[in-house]
Formats: structure tokens, sequence, C-alpha cells
């Protein structure tokens, strides 16, 4: 018996230093103020897990529950709850102030101490609570502040829903502990990095606007509204806004395609796709009704079930840069320097957020998101860069605009002063043609006059020896070879003349063409009637014909009519 008792008692002790050992073994001890003063995960010995299959325990039957196990999780499933308990001991001789960290999306916290249970609420971006009363820069995952006094203990339950597990990214199954001195340190750093960005953003702001409202430039009032999306989001994730108030919690997320609608209307337009690549042009337009609808539907998704908001964002994000893909492609082939701060800006952006990915999972690089914002500040500086490269060069495409239009206005005022010369002179030598014609009508007029006072002279004088000479004088009173010279001169000074007249008139006869041709050089009535050897009243008549047969109004001045006929 004695044998066996102490069999059993050896059983007992073997069991209860094995068990001790295990529950000391799960403890995260503090020891000093160098304890976790860089971010630490928890190693599976020191988180002890319960799983929930029936998803209805307490926190009353967790607490006495023997069925937690320190073992490690890969993963959640959407069929049970999980229980997370740490225990905190401080072996220091003086106060603690530790962060736990845990997964983002939704944590619910108990802490368990010799003053009893406290409930320390619900916290996760499904819910729109993160973060404790204190700045907690871009760090997004949810943080529990948990007070450790002089030697003291605090344990710690976790509950997170196994749903969660139904979320593509940002799944993570651990936890992870930091004092808060250290972590304020960290964060302060990220607010003079993003305080340092918005800054920049606000300079850049202002020198965009002034550059939009001197050069006119449409595409500067989309890069504005831009950088002030890409700020509102960086601003937004790095918990500026919830520094400045605390109860700020607007999910920035929300602005992410926003700022792809704004950054596809500034590059469409910086690029001038609408005038200079038509299937750009058509592209961007579906880009951006693409974008706009969902952004639309983001936000009616995000008011209604912010679950399935964020099962369904980051699937957007991937198609929203495959199909940005081919619009990058109309950037790429686009003529013109311009295309390469688009490019060149893009490349900056991608590269902040792959070293931002890289340096989560590296140790060779610092773990930050701060290469996100350098990237940001980078891609919109080179952006503005781009801006006013194109407005200076629209400025000086402007000023040699107007300086050729000045050129070719200089070139055709002094081809028309040429042509007014050429005109000047060639009215100069008709007038003077024409004034020959003149001379000679009157000439002929002149003679014919003489010759038939000289006629009527002798023929009433006739005394038998005139009559020879009264039939040579009537013979040269005939026009008819006056005329035929005369026709023949004014043809070489006016060819077009008689063709004019008689496309309006077929029917004129040669005595019309010949009086329309003496109206032409001017000649008055009296002169005519000396020259055709007709009383005034006859030439009166004559006009009346010819401006009757030339369908003319009785208002119109004929020999105006005959003198711009040509």
């Amino acid at each position: 018996m004695k044998k066996l008792f102490t069999i059993f008692s050896s059983f007992l002790l073997f069991h209860f230093i094995c068990l001790g050992s295990q529950y000391e073994s799960s403890e995260v001890i503090v020891s000093g103020q160098d304890s976790f003063f860089s971010l630490t995960r928890l190693q599976n010995s020191q988180v002890e897990v319960l799983i929930d299959s029936t998803r209805k325990m307490e926190i009353g039957e967790v607490i006495s529950s023997l069925q937690f196990e320190s073992v490690g999780l890969s993963e959640f499933s959407s069929e049970n709850n999980y229980w997370f308990k740490v225990v905190l001991q401080n072996h220091s001789t003086s106060g603690h102030t530790l962060l736990l960290f845990s997964n983002e999306w939704k944590n619910s916290y108990w802490e368990f101490s010799e003053n009893g249970l406290v409930d320390r609420g619900t916290k996760g971006v499904l819910i729109s609570k993160i973060h404790d009363d204190f700045y907690t820069g871009q760090n997004n995952e949810c943080k529990l502040k948990v007070k450790l006094e002089m030697n003291s203990t605090k344990t710690i339950y976790i509950k997170i829903d196994g749903n969660i597990g139904d979320l593509p990214f940002k799944i993570d199954t651990g936890i992870s502990i930091q004092q808060l001195k250290s972590f304020e340190e960290e964060a302060s750093k990220d607010l003079m990095a993003i305080s340092i960005f918005i800054g920049m953003v606000v300079v850049i702001i202002l020198t965009n606007m002034v550059l939009g409202l001197v050069f006119k430039e449409t595409s500067s009032t989309y890069y504005l509204f831009f950088v002030i999306c890409m700020s509102l989001f960086q601003a937004g994730y790095y918990k500026f806004f919830w520094f400045i108030n605390p109860k700020i919690s607007f999910d920035f997320s929300l602005i992410f395609s926003v700022i792809w609608l704004f950054y596809v209307l500034f590059a469409s337009s910086y690029l001038d796709f609408r005038k200079k690549s038509s299937q750009g042009w058509k592209f961007s337009l579906a880009l951006i009704g693409f974008t706009g609808i969902s952004t639309i539907g983001l936000v009616i998704l995000y008011f209604n079930s912010t679950e399935y908001y964020y099962q369904v964002l980051p699937r957007l994000n991937t198609v929203f840069a495959i199909v940005s893909m081919p619009f990058i492609y109309y950037v790429a082939i686009q003529p013109g320097k311009l295309k390469y701060f688009v490019l060149v800006a893009l490349g900056f952006g991608i590269l902040g957020s792959v070293t931002t990915t890289l340096s989560l999972h590296f140790t060779f690089l610092t773990s930050s998101y701060v290469y996100s914002l350098i990237g940001s500040g980078l891609e919109i500086s080179c952006f503005l860069v781009g801006l006013a490269y194109k407005m200076n060069f629209n400025k000086q495409e402007a000023e040699r605009a107007i300086f050729e239009a000045k050129e070719r206005e200089r070139e055709k005022e002094h081809l028309l002063e040429i042509k007014q010369l050429q005109e000047e002179k060639f009215e100069t030598e008709m007038r003077l043609k024409n004034n020959e014609l003149t001379s000679l009508s009157i000439g002929v007029a002149a003679k014919t006059e003489v010759l038939d006072k000289v006629y009527h002279y002798i023929k009433n004088n006739d005394n038998g020896v005139g009559r020879e000479l009264l039939s040579e004088i009537k013979a040269k009173l005939r026009i008819d070879e006056d005329w035929k010279t005369f026709k023949i001169r004014f043809e070489k000074v006016n060819p077009t003349f008689f063709d004019e007249l008689l496309k309006i008139e077929q029917d004129l006869t040669e005595n019309d063409l010949r009086f329309a041709s003496l109206l032409y050089v001017q000649l008055d009535t009296h002169e005519i009637c000396q020259l055709l050897n007709l009383s005034q009243r006859t030439v009166q008549t004559n006009k009346y014909r010819l401006k009757k047969k030339l369908g003319l109004p009785k208002e119109v001045d004929l020999i105006e009519y005959l003198i711009n006929l040509t």
C-alpha cells in the first residue's frame, strides 16, 4: 500500500510539475524597461487558444474552461469562434503599460485580475473602432492597452469571430506585444511624416491653383482633386484626422476608388486624349464610367454591410489594376514628352507601395508604411512638374502662334499692298487706255461735227461745183470705219466687256454694243450725239432700250452698271 501511495504521489507530483511548467511557459514576463521595447510576436507557447465549435460560449464558461491549448493557429474557420488567452506578469520593480496587438477586423477583450473581470469592449475595422484613446500612427491592428502594476498579473481574453476567415486579406492569427512608450515614439515619427506630407500637399495645391488660374489649364483642376483625394487617403491611413479629433472614424479606404477616378480624368485631360487619341479617349471614358459606378456601389455597400464591403474592396482594387493596363498602354504610345511625367509618377507610386509591402515581410527593410507616403509624395510632385512643363510649353506655343499669326498678317498686308498697287497700276493703265478711247471718240465726234457743218453749208450754198465734194463729205460722215477701229482698240483694253454683255442678253445688236461701249468710256450725251449723228432724244431712247434689254430696274444707273460689269 505504501508503495502504491508513493507511486501515486510521484505521479501526482509529476503531473502538477508538468501542469505548472505548462502554465509557466504560457506566461508573458515583463522583467524591466527593455522588455518588449520593439514589437514582438508572441510564441505559440505564450498564447493559449480555445476553439468554440458551438459558437455560444460566454466569458464565464471560457474562464473556467480547461480546454485552452498552446497551439499555433494557421487560419480561421467560419464554423468556430476563437478565444485567445494571454497571461501577463510584471516581475520588475516598477509599473508598465503594454499594448497587445491582435487581428484588426473584430476583437472582443476581457481583462481578468485579482480585482475581478473587466469587459474592455469590442474593437475592429468592422465596427469602425480600432484603437484606444491614444494616437496609433499607421499601424491598423487592434490594440489593447494594459497597465501592469509592480509584481502584478493580468490575464487577457480575446474573442475573434471565425467569420473573418472569409475576408480576403490582412488576416492575422497571431498576438504581438510592445511597450506603449516605444510604440508612441514610433507613432510620433509617423505623425511627423504625415504632417510633412500634408504640408507639402498644401504647398503643391496652392502652386497648382496659381498655375491653373494663370495658364487656365483644364487638367490642373482634375489634378487638384486627385491630390486632395490622395492626401485624404494617406492622412486617413496614418490616423492624422484621428489625432486631431479621436471621434473621427470615417473609413478612408472609400476614397481609394475616387483616387482612380480623378487619376484617369487628370491623365487623359493632361495628354489631350480627346484631340490626340480617339481610342485612348474612348477607353478613358469607359474607365471613368466604371470607376464612378464602382465608387457609388462601394459607398452603398459600406453603409449596408461592412463585411461584404471588405470582401469586395480588395478584389475591386485588383480589377482596377487590371483594367488600367490598357489605359497605361495608351499613355505609353502617346507622342511627345508629356507621357513620361505620367509614367514616371505612376512608377513612383507603385514603387512606394511595393517597397512598403516588402518591408512588412523582409528584414532588410525597416518595416514601415512611410515608403508609400514617399512614393505618393514623389508621384504628385512629378505630376506638378509635368503640369508646369505643359503650361510653359503651351505658353511658348501660344506665343509662337501669335508671332506666326502676326507674321502671316504682315505678309497678308504686304501681299494686299502689292495687289492694291497692281490694281491701281492696272486701273491707271485702263484709265489711260479708256482715256485714249475717249479721246478717239471725241476726236471722231468733233470731226463728224465739222464735216456735218461743212456738208450743210455747201448743200445750202450749192452752185453746182460742190456735188462731188458733198458726196465725199457724206461718205466721211458714215462712222462704220471709225467704229471698226474703235471696237478693235476697245476690245484690246476691255477684252471681256462684250462677252459679259452677251451673256446677259444674246440678242444685243451691233448698235447696242457700240452704244454700250460709248457709255462705258463715259462719253456724255452731247458727245454721243455728235459721234453717232443722233439727236439727244434718240440717245435717251437708246439708253432706255438698252437698259430694258439688260433687264435692269429703273433705280439702277446704266453707266455705273456697265462700268462695274468687268
